[in-house]
């Protein structure tokens, strides 16, 4: 057999074992980077890996849909001030706040919900 039928044969069975779905639990969330995520704390993680690494697991106030529009996140709708300087979010009824082992905790951030760890 010549070398670059071994390579190839090689390659294929590295790609497909890549594929796999041998995971023995469905919590599970595989993100893969060039570089290292150097924290999942939105006040840490300011690196632009750490940003899409958060911005994959975490819905925003707002999001884009498939053509780009804006649509509601986890707020239903918003104010914005006369002076145009204070945007005031109302948020879903269902929102809930996840700590770092995925417990549910309190209410909104600044009633004693999450605090992160320093």
């Amino acid at each position: 057999m010549d070398v670059k039928k071994i390579v190839s044969i090689g390659l294929c069975a590295a790609m497909m074992a890549g594929c796999s779905s041998a995971s023995k639990t469905n919590n599970v969330f595989r993100y893969a980077t060039e570089t290292d995520i150097m924290s999942m704390d939105p006040t840490i993680g300011t690196d632009g890996t750490s940003m899409d690494a958060m911005h994959a697991i975490n819905d925003g106030l707002e999001m884009f849909d498939r053509n780009g529009k804006v649509v509601a996140g986890i707020a239903k709708s918003y104010d914005l001030s006369k002076d145009h300087k204070t945007y005031t979010f109302h948020l879903r009824k269902n929102v809930k706040w996840v700590d770092y082992q995925g417990k549910t905790v309190g209410g909104l951030p600044g009633e004693n919900s999450w605090q992160p760890d320093r």
